[in-house]
């Protein structure tokens, strides 16, 4: 058996957790470091932390690596 292919869209799995969770959109952060996260982020309202120095070119909040994510999510009052 091959399976072929992609991994499936994150959207639909991180749409899920959110509801399971009961959770506002709003309050959750998606922390990632693949434009797919991203998009996915986007697709289902969440906040998003990039990871990573590809994400310097969108308006998202980013750094090389989680050191400054803390502060960050500490700065957001969530």
């Amino acid at each position: 058996d091959v399976i072929g292919g992609a991994p499936p869209s994150k959207t639909p799995l991180l749409r899920a957790l959110v509801h399971q969770a009961g959770a506002d959109p709003d309050a959750v952060v998606m922390v990632g470091d693949a434009f797919t996260d991203l998009a996915a982020a986007r697709a289902v309202g969440t906040r998003f932390y990039g990871r990573g120095e590809r994400f310097a070119t969108e308006n998202v909040p980013w750094h090389t690596d989680l050191t400054r994510f803390n502060a960050w999510l500490e700065a957001q009052r969530i």
